[in-house]
């Protein structure tokens, strides 16, 4: 549902108002429930300053394939504010700044993969030989038991144990503040500050040893180790669960503090970038418009997934499952590029023909090395359920330790027709990566084959993913109001 924003007649000037709310269906069972609300004001405070405050509140709530709700959130309040100064009030010298606090939703994925009892077990064997036609392996002989590194052994776990009960939303709070300023009659330029702090997140934690110690009853402590699935939880705060205890679907509340359970450090995530401008406004017959950014992203979460080694699986990565997992994590992370230059342009031939080019030029993202985790250091025993993805590679200890990938430069060009005789009408055609630079874009940081010790992969530091070749699109549009 959604009510477009109408003014009130407010003495602060025009107040908004709208309800979103989505709901996403699985196999007929409501999996995501979501609502929001937003009020907005604007305050002429002179006439040359113009301040905007709001105020965002959001509700989910996630619910697994028997329609019992997993994980909900009533109320995440969001304010915003920004403000803009126009100093000599001919709009040739704005100065402008913005502040706001933004949350993000947790995916469906999570109602079909931790919810709803997924199973994801492996087992190892060895085996003399393999079938001539098929190429599978024959004779199989197991050499372990069947293995889940999250206890997904396709049991569903109780509603009320996926995730901790007072557990905070994912929140990140965002600032910028800069200006645009008219150089002459032909050019405008600008300069934009940007910060961006991860507040808190969700993700899930698989340890079953911090929780298990504060059972008082072995037997129920046994029983919960055994049969925990894990949970999610804020990472970097203090976290309460229910637990199940035994077969009869008794749950113990827990609380564990952030330093019980033994990982290297916090929740971290930082990113800042300055923007500079140059644009030329629509004037005899052209627009160009160049940027420059200068940014760095660091910290120990990319986000709700995880590209060091391709993880997609929203909300549900890797990282937070054991205090092992954090060695060395902290860095710069997987999308933080240094430099960007953006330009882009349009021509106009004729008043039916106009060209237009982008051009993109950026540097290459952090390359790293991952490994398996040395026995010494495995304090959970869980090396080789997870494979070469630690930041523990000899000689290479660290995110981001082996640099960057090479820059990425690409440049597009286009052609459109708008016929006079017909107006509404476009016809385009589009060339993109015009010379076809195949640039690197990943790379397998793995070092080690999975569960062979510090046997060197093949693969290791190959390359992955290019930039998509050269292509062209062709399009024809037709807009008419009534």
């Amino acid at each position: 549902m959604t009510a477009a924003p109408n003014s009130t007649g407010s003495p602060l000037g025009a107040l908004g108002f709208y309800v979103d709310e989505v709901h996403n269906v699985l196999n007929g069972t409501p999996q995501v429930k979501q609502k929001a609300q937003y009020i907005e004001d604007r305050f002429q405070v002179t006439p040359n300053l113009l301040v905007t405050a709001g105020l965002r509140n959001e509700q989910f709530n996630n619910l697994n394939s028997a329609g019992d709700s997993i994980i909900k959130k009533n109320k995440q309040l969001a304010p915003r504010l920004s403000a803009a100064w126009d100093v000599n009030g001919d709009s040739s010298f704005k100065v402008f700044g913005t502040a706001g606090r933004y949350h993000l939703q947790i995916p469906a994925n999570l109602a079909v993969r931790f919810a709803s009892g997924s199973l994801n077990t492996e087992r190892f064997f060895t085996y003399p030989g393999v079938d001539p036609v098929t190429g599978a392996p024959i004779g199989q002989v197991p050499i372990g038991n069947v293995y889940s590194p999250n206890n997904e052994f396709g049991q569903p776990p109780d509603a009320r144990g996926i995730a901790a009960t007072d557990i905070k939303s994912n929140t990140q709070d965002e600032f910028s503040i800069g200006f645009e300023k008219a150089l002459n009659r032909d050019w405008n330029g600008g300069m934009r500050f940007n910060y961006r702090k991860l507040v808190s997140s969700i993700d899930d934690v698989s340890d079953t040893r911090p929780i298990a110690a504060k059972l008082t009853d072995p037997v129920e402590a046994q029983y919960f180790s055994d049969h925990w699935n894990g949970a999610l939880f804020n990472p970097g705060r203090s976290n309460t669960f229910l637990v199940p205890v035994d077969a009869n679907g008794t749950l113990r509340q827990v609380t564990v503090a952030w330093n019980e359970w033994g990982f290297p450090e916090g929740l971290k995530r930082k990113y800042w970038a300055l923007d500079f401008m140059l644009e030329h406004p629509f004037r005899n017959g052209w627009y160009g418009k160049i940027n420059y950014t200068l940014a760095k992203s660091t910290g120990n979460s990319e986000g709700q997934q995880k590209s060091d080694n391709g993880q997609a699986d929203v909300g549900f990565t890797s990282v937070w499952d054991f205090p092992d997992l954090m060695l060395n994590a902290t860095g710069e992370l997987p999308n933080s590029r240094r430099h960007q230059i953006k330009a882009y342009g349009v021509y106009q031939l004729t008043s039916e023909v106009a060209v237009s080019g982008n051009f993109l030029a950026a540097s290459g993202r952090p390359r790293s090395c991952t490994s398996n985790l040395p026995t010494a250091q495995d304090s959970a025993g869980i090396g080789s359920g997870y494979g070469s993805i630690f930041f523990v590679c000899p000689g290479a200890v660290g995110r981001g330790a082996l640099g960057t990938l090479p820059w990425d430069v690409r440049f597009d060009i286009g052609l459109a027709f708008k016929p006079d005789a017909v107006p509404g009408l476009a016809m385009k055609v589009d060339v993109f990566n015009l010379f076809n630079k195949q640039t690197v874009t990943s790379i397998n940081e793995e070092l080690n084959l999975r569960a062979a010790g510090t046997t060197v992969s093949a693969l290791s530091q190959q390359e992955q993913n290019f930039t998509a070749p050269k292509s062209i699109a062709f399009s024809v549009q037709y807009n008419k109001k009534f």
